[in-house]
């Protein structure tokens, strides 16, 4: 026995809410966990018909619960059956503090969440005694539960950016159209952002995906999100053709170029006698550097592009004039700048991109003071905008819809009086309006004003 007698009546005053022990415990030996044998305060009850329920048999359910001591507790629970002696219809009487689709308690389905971040699943399903795919479910059940608590709206436009917040990589979804932070995960990988977009509440209503030029993102959201539109924006090119770039100089000759290559050795030479370093005359004698700049100044027209159809077509004349030295050298980096032009070739045409370059730059400097506690207490939502533009989406023809209007108004009980009907609201009101250029259809949006906390939830 790991238990001595005294210790185990202990164990049973720490039951759930709205459960009494019995005084019949049990140690399992060969499972190595606590049975404790519990019941339920039955009340007088009354049906929804009007009679009363009276007990019709009683049955036993067995619920996992927080281990006790290190040992994992089974929680044997006792209740009766009710019967209304009018309509004759059974049922079980409640029971609050049990998550009953996963036979636990809630407590420790709380548990499992904080254990979660610091311990991998089998070795928290192995501690408590549970299946490792029970655990998985569970915590996928109260991602959900979270995630919808703190996303105070579903944006038609939803943006997945990789940031950096205090020299940690981070995930970013952010809501395109109104300008607004969503949640941060602290992951930049294909699964982590996965698991975030399945918890995600009614993603059915995202039309556009936004994302930056990362193939784990594309990948997650081409399997989680296979309805929605991935757009990008050649304002995340410039970033990642550095990386490629700085890839290219890490892994070929090119850091031991001024050490080794001889034309740069007999140009050196020959500038010491007094004359001025040319760097034409380098690019004339080492063919490897002539093609190396002329890639670069091809590229220049892509940097420059503004929109996604100029950009896709100047990044497919930047890779069909590449050299052939440079095609042969540097195959793995050519093969990804090619997936990128066919990433913004399928972007274009996509609206809700407008000023996205702006934003994406503004973006940066809102999360780099997020701390971790506003992240995990979920008032990223309630932030303030962090740009007065915003963009939406024609519910007819899927087009922008162009802000024309809008301001600020008190509710109807506080400028014609308090009815029965219009109670006294105490609160302003802004409202935008929105028109869209293509089928010509307007609309309002209201939403409460803004308060040091941020906007609320729009109706």
């Amino acid at each position: 026995m790991l238990f001595r007698e005294p210790e185990i009546p202990e164990a049973s005053r720490h039951l759930p809410a709205g459960m009494e022990a019995t005084g019949r415990f049990s140690f399992d030996e060969s499972a190595r966990r606590l049975n404790i044998e519990a019941s339920v305060r039955v009340l007088d009850a009354v049906c929804g018909c009007g009679g009363r329920l009276r007990r019709h048999g009683r049955r036993q359910l067995v619920i996992a619960d927080v281990p006790y001591r290190g040992i994992p507790v089974r929680i044997i629970l006792v209740y009766p059956r009710l019967r209304c002696g009018v309509c004759l219809t059974s049922r079980r009487p409640a029971i609050g503090d049990i998550d009953h689709r996963h036979r636990m308690s809630r407590r420790l389905l709380v548990h499992l969440w904080e254990e979660a971040r610091s311990r991998p699943i089998a070795d928290i399903a192995h501690s408590i005694g549970l299946d490792e795919k029970t655990v998985r479910n569970a915590l996928a059940s109260k991602r959900v539960s979270e995630l919808d608590n703190r996303i105070c709206s579903v944006p038609q436009i939803l943006g997945v950016a990789r940031c950096h917040i205090k020299g940690r990589v981070t995930t970013v979804f952010w809501d395109v159209g109104r300008r607004n932070l969503v949640d941060i995960v602290f992951s930049d990988r294909a699964s982590d952002v996965r698991r975030w977009l399945d918890a995600f509440p009614e993603r059915e209503l995202v039309s556009v995906v936004a994302i930056d030029m990362v193939e784990a993102y594309h990948r997650a959201v081409q399997e989680a999100l296979p309805e929605a539109r991935i757009a990008v924006h050649p304002s995340g090119l410039r970033k990642r053709f550095k990386d490629a770039a700085d890839k290219v100089l890490k892994n070929s000759t090119l850091t031991r170029f001024k050490a080794t290559d001889p034309y740069f050795a007999a140009h050196r030479a020959l500038c010491a006698s007094g004359r001025k370093f040319q760097m034409q005359t380098l690019l004339d004698l080492n063919p490897l550097m002539r093609s190396a700049m002329e890639a670069r100044r091809n590229y220049h027209d892509v940097w420059k592009a503004r929109t996604p159809y100029a950009a896709a077509i100047r990044l497919e004349s930047f890779l069909n004039n590449l050299s052939l030295l440079v095609l042969r050298s540097f195959g793995d980096i050519v093969s990804v700048v090619r997936r990128w032009a066919r990433q913004l070739a399928d972007s274009t045409g996509i609206p809700g991109l407008k000023g996205y370059g702006a934003a994406r730059s503004m973006l940066d400097r809102a999360v780099a003071n997020i701390t971790a506690e506003e992240v995990e207490n979920g008032s990223l939502g309630r932030r303030s905008p962090f740009d007065d533009c915003s963009i939406r989406l024609c519910q007819c023809c899927d087009h922008e819809n162009i802000r024309y209007g809008g301001g600020s108004r008190l509710p109807r009980s506080a400028r014609f009086g308090a009815t029965i009907l219009n109670p006294p609201v105490a609160k302003r009101f802004r409202s935008i309006r929105w028109i869209c250029h293509e089928c010509n259809w307007s609309d309002a949006e209201v939403m409460l004003a803004q308060r040091p906390n941020g906007l609320l939830r729009a109706r």
